[in-house]
C-alpha cells in the first residue's frame, strides 16, 4: 500500500506528518484530508474563530506534494440570506449578541 502524509499549512507555518499512513488508494487519502481539515476547523469554531486561510498538503512516501485541500473547499459555506438592520431598528439592536459575548 502506497504511504501519504498530511502536513497542515497556515499562516504560522507546516506542521509536518512525520508518521503518515499506509492507505489502499489515493482516493482513502482525500478522505483523511477532508476529515483532518474539518476536525481542526470544528476546534477552531469551538475558540470562536475560524481561518479559512489553512490547507492540508497531501504528500506521497517520496514527500511530492499530490494534491492539496485548501481549507475553504472541505465544506459547503452557506453565507446568510438576510441582514441585521441594527442601524435602523433600535429593538433589533438591542437583541444582537457582540460576537465576543459568549453567552
Amino acid at each position: 500500500m502506497p504511504s501519504y502524509y498530511f502536513v497542515h499549512v497556515d499562516a504560522i507555518g507546516e506542521a509536518e506528518d512525520d508518521e503518515g499512513c499506509d492507505l489502499p488508494d489515493f482516493g482513502a487519502a482525500v478522505a483523511i484530508a477532508f476529515s483532518a481539515a474539518r476536525d481542526i476547523m470544528a476546534a477552531d469554531v469551538r475558540a470562536g474563530r475560524l481561518d479559512l486561510d489553512q490547507r492540508i498538503d497531501i504528500r506521497d512516501g517520496q514527500g511530492r506534494t499530490v494534491a492539496v485541500l485548501a481549507f475553504a473547499h472541505a465544506l459547503d459555506i452557506a453565507l446568510p440570506r438576510f441582514r441585521l438592520e441594527a442601524e435602523a431598528n433600535a429593538t433589533v439592536r438591542e437583541r444582537t449578541i457582540p460576537s465576543n459575548d459568549p453567552s
